[in-house]
């Protein structure tokens, strides 16, 4: 009886160690990796180095300074000409009302500059001038009376030309004008004594500042715009380089 309890212990124990082993076996194990090389210490990247390619954007802290910094014009040098063929706007009126009874056409202005100063400062300067032509009639108010005058225009003008940017297309320049401006007048009204009020021919002193902007379009045509008075407060137009 005591050696048939034995083998019974002896068989329990045999068939559990069985068991176990079986659930071992079936349990899932690691993948070996082959040719897996030894881990190695990440190697830190610069924030400047992890953008690639020509056509990614700089960060906005290193171009802007390069954008607005200040160099001379390529675009307009000692012996480089230009013509600028303009449309002036926003005339003065002289001294008439402008509800409804002043009616004129946009003056037209033909301007040359031509370098011939180099190294006094940065820029370059330029002299040339300008002719303009602006006709005007006015309507006297609760009449079928009339007037009508033309402005002519001839003055001088000396230019600095000086690049804000880096822009290679762009000119950028400020000047000074002087000549004589022509007025012919012309008064249809009924007393001699309106006729003599509003007579003005005759040559008169005229003079001008202002400063302006030319873009390239190629390398000989571009367009420009100036603001300040000589002909008319604004003045938008094409302009040709040749030298």
């Amino acid at each position: 009886m005591r050696a048939f309890s034995l083998l019974l212990c002896l068989t329990l124990w045999m068939g559990l160690n069985s068991l176990t082993l079986a659930q071992t076996a079936r349990r899932p194990t690691a993948k070996p990796t082959a040719n897996k090389p030894a881990s190695t210490p990440t190697k830190s990247v610069p924030a400047s180095a992890e953008t690639s390619g020509d056509d990614e954007i700089p960060p906005l802290d290193t171009r802007f300074p390069e954008l607005f910094k200040p160099e001379s014009t390529p675009t307009f040098r000692k012996g480089y000409s230009i013509v600028n063929l303009g449309l002036g706007l926003l005339s003065p009126n002289n001294g008439y009302d402008l509800f409804g009874s002043l009616k004129s056409a946009p003056a037209l202005t033909l301007a040359y500059d031509r370098g011939v100063v180099e190294g006094i400062g940065p820029g370059t300067i330029g002299l040339g001038g300008i002719i303009g032509y602006k006709g005007y009639r006015y309507d006297f108010p609760n009449t079928d009376e009339d007037a009508t005058w033309t402005d002519i225009v001839l003055m001088g003008r000396a230019t600095y030309h000086y690049n804000f940017t880096t822009n290679p297309q762009l000119d950028t320049y400020g000047g000074i004008s002087l000549g004589v401006r022509a007025n012919f007048y012309k008064n249809e009204v009924s007393t001699a004594a309106e006729r003599d009020r509003y007579t003005g021919d005759g040559l008169h002193l005229a003079y001008g500042l202002f400063a302006g902007a030319r873009y390239y379009l190629t390398e000989r045509f571009g367009a420009f715009g100036e603001v300040g008075y000589d002909m008319s407060y604004l003045k938008l137009g094409l302009s040709y380089r040749f030298q």
